[in-house]
């Protein structure tokens, strides 16, 4: 992570404001032209298109906080770099990632102050299925929005674990963004293109089987006023379903609902509103307990159980999928 962008951070104590508004600034050139400007997400590209895309990304992310804006991007370059080319490990794309540029007055444009603090700049190139720019674009995302990065720098120091360092960034996303009980934080994942809200736990997936299930996916919606999203790529993992879909149980918080397969879930602590007046009381901040080293044993307890438990469901899933589809194997009679 860039340190400095993290000692300025937790420098600023119980100020971490953890949500404020969706920021993703960029513009795009090529089958859907997008001029620069600030938007909530990509959504201004990938919702009004679909099929084949030609299309270059310019996005910025900031490298100091901008009040009330969330774009800031704890990661460093060549972080990033690593992060994108992994991606294109599975999904074929170029880019470029700049090093940290000073502040600049003026925009591309030269119509607004959006590039008035130092900043990163990512230029991706992506040809291809509408479904590889939803999931391109929307990791990159992970990289500068809340809840998402808190998500992503968990995922990382997982990554640095001998133990899980050989799973792939999207299991181990999909494993942490399920474990936390992000309502406990008042924030909520998007269920809107991006991956799954995080209330059921999905099939861990090799990179062969994303690129297929993509590959599938794109086959599906063709002719359709449809698009894919990256909720379809990652499927429920059933066999941990304890209850029956629509009975009052099912629908529990997911902390309840699946405790009797054993999966913990990572709850929020909290934090004072301001540390010089006590009075005003305490409230979670997924910023400020992400950051400190003091959770990380406590979270890393909480992944290291479920990864375990979900990797053994995984296989369960699959083996009754064989078994379901052995039942309706037609047997002939042999010749004589």
């Amino acid at each position: 992570m860039n340190n400095e962008v993290i000692e300025k951070l937790k420098a600023t104590k119980g100020a971490i404001g953890p949500y404020e508004n969706l920021f993703t600034l960029f513009s795009s050139t090529g089958r859907k032209a997008h001029p620069f400007g600030m938007r909530a997400c990509f959504g201004g590209v990938l919702k009004s298109t679909y099929g084949e895309m030609d299309n270059t990304y310019t996005i910025y992310t900031y490298v100091e906080k901008d009040p009330g804006n969330n774009n800031l991007c704890i990661f460093t370059p060549e972080e990033i770099r690593k992060y994108l080319a992994y991606i294109a490990d599975v999904i074929p794309f170029s880019f470029e990632v700049s090093d940290i540029l000073p502040a600049e007055d003026k925009d591309p444009e030269g119509s607004y102050h959006f590039l008035s603090k130092p900043h990163i700049k990512i230029f991706v190139h992506i040809n291809g299925p509408h479904i590889n720019h939803v999931f391109i674009l929307t990791l990159i995302r992970y990289l500068y929005e809340y809840p998402y990065k808190c998500v992503l720098e968990d995922v990382f120091k997982l990554k640095q674990v001998p133990e899980f360092s050989k799973i792939s960034i999207f299991n181990l996303y999909n494993v942490v963004a399920f474990s936390i009980d992000i309502n406990s934080y008042n924030m909520h994942f998007s269920s809107d293109m991006s991956h799954y809200p995080g209330n059921d736990p999905v099939l861990f997936m090799k990179k062969g089987d994303i690129k297929a299930r993509m590959e599938y996916l794109t086959e599906k919606v063709k002719g359709l006023s449809k698009v894919a999203s990256i909720c379809d790529i990652f499927p429920i993992n059933e066999s941990l379903e304890p209850y029956p879909v629509g009975s009052t149980e099912w629908y529990q918080p997911k902390r309840v609902r699946y405790a009797p397969a054993g999966l913990k879930f990572v709850e929020a602590h909290k934090f004072p509103v301001d540390e010089r007046d006590s009075s005003k009381g305490e409230r979670p901040n997924i910023v400020r307990e992400f950051l400190l080293e003091d959770f990380w044993e406590e979270r890393l307890a909480v992944y290291s159980n479920n990864i375990k438990i979900l990797i053994d469901a995984t296989d369960e899933q699959i083996k009754k999928d064989i078994e379901a589809a052995n039942q309706h194997l037609t047997i002939f009679n042999r010749y004589d």
